[in-house]
């Protein structure tokens, strides 16, 4: 599981993050064909989940073996402050969920209007 900071996003602008998933014990990258992925944006504060991206909303898609793309609409981020938000990530695969990553990321005020 990744803990940290993700790069930071604009509130002006779609984000776009590509993820890549290896098997640590064979190197070889994880087939992510029947995997259910789920990624959220939420307030540190409230815990309240403020933006959800899945592979059911079309918000994550798989485009191949080992990698998973997150994209997020500008009119979504519009949505944020400027300010630090919780992320996490699960995958489910054959009803196994594993925790991918419990991080943060900074979302800055993209200025334009």
């Amino acid at each position: 599981m990744y803990t940290g900071n993700l790069a930071a996003a604009s509130n002006r602008a779609d984000w776009i993050s590509a993820f890549e998933l290896v098997d640590d014990e064979t190197d070889a990258l994880v087939d992510l064909s029947a995997a259910t992925i789920t990624f959220e944006l939420r307030d540190p504060v409230s815990k309240s989940a403020l933006i959800s991206a899945t592979t059911g909303n079309g918000r994550v898609t798989i485009p191949g073996s080992g990698t998973f793309v997150v994209t997020i609409p500008d009119d979504l981020m519009r949505g944020l402050s400027p300010g630090q938000y919780e992320i996490g990530c699960i995958v489910e695969i054959a009803g196994v969920v594993t925790q991918l990553l419990a991080a943060q990321v900074s979302v800055i005020d993209g200025v334009v209007s």
